[in-house]
């Protein structure tokens, strides 16, 4: 079990609801703000819509679409901020970050950051905003009270995604260009270095249950594996064709990847990794221990999100414009919904969506 500190409180991470519970949630979407959280259970999931300019609002509880707000051009990443309500949305045309006021639902302007900005994630321990410049070969970061880019800093070539590990508080970020991560320390922002993956790097998740970080390689057709212990790959899994985004899901230890050309998402059973990386294996994921099974979607999967409190996957297609949802207790597709428009990141105001 591992402690991250927020606000000065000791928060345990657990499964299911009693992680929302030690933030002031009482998994019946209501929020006590306990722990500096103010909105942590909140009820929309947020897409990106890249055809309409828009982010689209769906009821978390419903599975309806509410409203859409307009935000810049080509908006194709977003991630929420449990720590005072906002939602943060990459607009990739517009070389900026719109800022959308999630009690409110209003757009409160936009952030200039680098050249084609295309992923972005929030570390709620130090309320920074982190978005890879895709252009540019640089991380913007923005102070999340104030709405400014505090520093950006030098990584490798075409950074393309960005996952943040709330137990060290170390930034991971994808170099499409020449097949890395770049490591950033979150405390004081600076790069330590670089770590060597698959092929065409895409995004990045953290499993904090059992602090190992996950990449996406998308024309390797594979999945790294790095343990957040000690920052080294333990190895890579094979998914499907064109892997894009990750996602975990704390409730049930299982990983998500959307793979884009093979109209599947694959789940890998994370503990079974920690398992075999705690057991001396060199190759963990060679290991026969290691479970990997698919789930047909459609075609076009790319975005991936998990709502831990009622425990849904959520997958964006852009080519159908439509978003799949998994049970993630029987790992059958439950529906979709319709009447996006070419939706790609897709995000929710709680940890580890």
């Amino acid at each position: 079990m591992y402690r991250i500190q927020v606000e000065n409180i000791l928060i345990l991470i657990k499964l299911g609801c009693e992680i929302m519970g030690r933030y002031g949630c009482n998994c019946n979407g209501q929020s006590s703000g306990i722990g500096g959280f103010s909105d942590v259970c909140s009820k929309y999931i947020y897409v990106a819509n890249e055809g309409s300019n828009s982010v689209t609002l769906i009821d978390s509880n419903t599975r309806r679409i509410v409203r859409s707000i307009g935000v810049g051009y080509v908006p194709n990443a977003i991630a929420a901020n449990p720590m005072n309500d906002t939602v943060f949305v990459v607009n990739q045309n517009s070389n900026s970050v719109s800022v959308i006021d999630s009690s409110t639902n209003k757009n409160l302007g936009m952030i200039g950051v680098g050249y084609s900005p295309n992923a972005v994630a929030i570390n709620p321990n130090t309320n920074l905003v982190y978005v890879a410049n895709f252009g540019a070969g640089t991380v913007s970061i923005i102070d999340g009270n104030k709405y400014s880019v505090r520093r950006t800093l030098k990584v490798g070539n075409n950074p393309y995604g960005i996952g943040i590990n709330l137990l060290t508080n170390m930034v991971y970020v994808t170099n499409m260009g020449d097949n890395t991560v770049s490591i950033i320390d979150g405390i004081n922002n600076v790069v330590l270095g670089r770590i060597g993956v698959g092929y065409r790097p895409a995004r990045v998740a953290i499993d904090h249950n059992n602090n190992l970080v996950y990449v996406t390689n998308r024309d390797s057709g594979t999945v790294t594996v790095i343990d957040g212990d000690i920052n080294k790959p333990l190895g890579s899994i094979r998914v499907g064709a064109s892997p894009m985004y990750v996602a975990v899901n704390h409730n049930t230890d299982l990983v998500y990847v959307a793979n884009r050309n093979s109209a599947s998402v694959s789940v890998i059973d994370s503990s079974s990794i920690r398992a075999a990386a705690a057991s001396g294996i060199t190759d963990v994921c060679a290991s026969a221990g290691v479970n990997v099974f698919e789930i047909y979607v459609g075609q076009d999967p790319y975005g991936i999100s998990v709502d831990n409190i009622n425990n849904l996957i959520y997958v964006t297609k852009p080519s159908p414009s439509t978003v799949v949802v998994i049970d993630g207790d029987t790992q059958n597709v439950m529906g979709q919904i319709t009447g996006l428009y070419t939706p790609a990141g897709i995000s929710q105001c709680i940890l580890g969506s």
